[in-house]
């Protein structure tokens, strides 16, 4: 996320349910006192412009769940970090971030430039990376919000103009089409990537996809369907298909059937699509 104000927040939820012993529920080793964290996984989180992350050797790093524990481990009960701590955590995300640069180098196969075929390349996502690729990308994408009821409903009570809107929706969709070809470009081949927003409108969701699709010759659709977790083997009223075949839609205001009141996430309407990337 390129804003620090989230990022921080971030990293506030992940420091007290899954960093901290005290709070995430995760178990003590009581073999050597440490603490070890249930979960196995590692969370990294990058304050960078989302739509060229990963393009540059330093790609934001500002917080490692692994690094953090180590921390933990070594202030004690101290709440706040010190001088030389801060100092300590800055020098890890540092070499963290060379780390990436090397696996990132290490597995891009760049041809010699007197090898170099005459060939024309077919047009794919072959930008280099200085992080390692992805097997799952997900582009939560921002949005002119007009898909959510609930922040429609809090802009008119506080007389706020919304931020996206027709004048400027041409600069949103290139947004839009900058951050889903980023996390196509971060994507392995063979891996799957999901782009949604919280919009309805048609030119901030399919016909972004739409772009992609026809800009790389790597992507295809994988189609999306929610029919199988219905017992009567239908999708829910709420759920529509998108103008793109495979695509989906979360759609608030629609009315159920026969007046029969279905589940939804109340006041909440987005997109979903899932694109794979062919080998």
């Amino acid at each position: 996320d390129i804003s620090q104000n989230r990022i921080q927040l971030c990293k506030n939820i992940i420091k007290k349910y899954h960093v901290n012993q005290m709070t995430s529920g995760s178990k003590v080793d009581e073999s050597n006192d440490n603490q070890a964290s249930s979960s196995h996984s590692t969370i990294r989180l990058y304050c960078t412009d989302g739509t060229n992350f990963g393009t540059k050797q330093l790609s934001g790093l500002v917080f490692d769940s692994n690094a953090e524990k180590q921390e933990l481990q070594t202030q004690g009960k101290r709440k706040r970090q010190n001088k030389s701590a801060r100092a300590r955590e800055k020098r890890r995300l540092l070499e963290l971030q060379r780390q990436e640069v090397t696996v990132a180098a290490d597995a891009t196969n760049v041809e010699p430039e007197n090898e170099k075929s005459d060939k024309p390349v077919p047009n794919q996502s072959n930008t280099t990376c200085c992080i390692p690729l992805f097997d799952r990308v997900l582009v939560d994408a921002e949005c002119s919000t007009d898909g959510a009821i609930k922040h429609i409903q809090k802009r008119e009570a506080s007389s706020k103009a919304p931020l996206w809107n027709d004048s400027n929706m041409s600069e949103l969709v290139d947004l839009q089409r900058r951050l889903i070809e980023s996390g196509f470009r971060l994507l392995k081949s063979g891996g799957s990537l999901v782009y949604s927003t919280c919009s309805l409108n048609e030119k901030q969701n399919e016909n972004v996809v739409r772009w992609l699709l026809g800009k790389y010759d790597d992507a295809f659709i994988i189609p999306v369907s929610f029919s199988k977790q219905n017992n009567v083997g239908k999708s829910p009223s709420f759920v529509e298909e998108g103008s793109l075949a495979g695509t989906i839609r979360f759609n608030p205001l629609t009315n159920a059937n026969d007046g029969i009141e279905e589940e939804c996430l109340p006041g909440t309407g987005f997109f979903l699509s899932k694109i794979g990337k062919r080998f």
